[in-house]
């Protein structure tokens, strides 16, 4: 993970201790920080890097298949979905299982999961038990503390799967990483779309420092990327550079008796969101695409927003 800001250096010492254990990982932060990443990188840095590092998206699939995937159940005298594939905790024997969004899960599900930490054994195809040997590694994109106050997360299960929690910082808390990330990534991106590699001149590196990013590395990389395929914003023309980097100029350092008073992150994040949605026709899962965002984390923000202003406005 590149940067090199207090915040995302002592996170990274975290996860690094963490590796070295077997302990059960929590990691949480926003859409776009990097929990992916840092899973795979606390599986690699581990003991247990021999070993399968298994991915299960429990946002991603539907309750009953899930089931399936995860214990390898028939349910209901019905035959397995996947009879040749093992199920998720057979695959994780020895090395790591990471549920991404385990809050989405079911209660029944994390009932479950939470018997199996207890119990310690898994059933086998043959009908015997053996011993669970997999290291957990649990993500979500929530604030424990409302998921827990929302009752989308069990408090037992949290305990027992957040004896390490990690939380990743959004990318406008890390002091100056944006454009450090900017600085390293952009020359390796043109090269690879054909481009003679290039710096980035400072005043786009300082626009790049001067946005709120609600969509963190992952909407940074994106427009990175976007940029790169335009050979007039690799040559530097302002014209082409993306919409992000265009809405508004960098603010020219004034004389503090002068000086404009500094919107606070929530009223620019506001704004680069409804903007978005404008610009795509009211459009919400476009706007989420386009920002790197979730469609739901849009949808909760507005629903938040309409509360406050008491003002009922629908979105496609």
């Amino acid at each position: 993970m590149l940067g090199s800001s207090p915040a995302l250096r002592t996170m990274l010492d975290r996860a690094r201790a963490a590796a070295r254990s077997d302990q059960p990982v929590f990691l949480w932060g926003e859409s776009g920080t990097g929990k992916d990443l840092l899973a795979q990188a606390i599986h690699a840095g581990s003991s247990r890097a021999s070993g399968n590092l298994v991915i299960l998206n429990a946002g991603a699939v539907p309750d009953d298949i899930l089931d399936r995937e995860i214990y390898g159940d028939p349910g209901a005298g019905q035959p397995p979905r996947y009879p040749s594939v093992p199920p998720y905790l057979a695959q994780a024997q020895g090395g790591t299982l990471y549920i991404d969004d385990v809050c989405r899960m079911s209660l029944h599900l994390q009932a479950r999961l939470l018997a199996l930490l207890r119990r310690g054994w898994i059933a086998r195809s043959d009908g015997r038990s053996e011993r669970f040997t997999a290291r957990l590694i649990s993500a979500t994109n929530t604030s424990p503390t409302t998921a827990l106050k929302e009752g989308k997360l069990r408090r037992d299960l949290y305990d027992m799967l957040a004896v390490e929690p990690l939380n990743l910082p959004p990318l406008r808390a890390r002091d100056s990483d944006a454009s450090e990330i900017a600085a390293q990534v952009y020359p390796t991106l043109l090269e690879g779309f054909g481009f003679p590699p290039q710096k980035l001149p400072p005043r786009i590196l300082a626009r790049i420092d001067s946005l709120p990013w609600p969509g963190n590395v992952r909407q940074l990389l994106n427009v990175l990327r976007r940029m790169a395929l335009s050979a007039e914003a690799a040559a530097g023309r302002s014209a082409d550079l993306p919409i992000e980097l265009l809405s508004e100029s960098v603010p020219e350092m004034a004389p503090a008796s002068t000086q404009a008073p500094a919107r606070s992150f929530a009223e620019i994040e506001r704004r680069a969101i409804l903007e978005a949605i404008e610009r795509n026709d009211g459009s919400v899962q476009r706007a989420a695409d386009e920002l790197a965002l979730a469609a739901s984390t849009i949808y909760r923000k507005l629903k938040g927003w309409q509360q406050q202003n008491g003002v009922d406005k629908s979105h496609s």
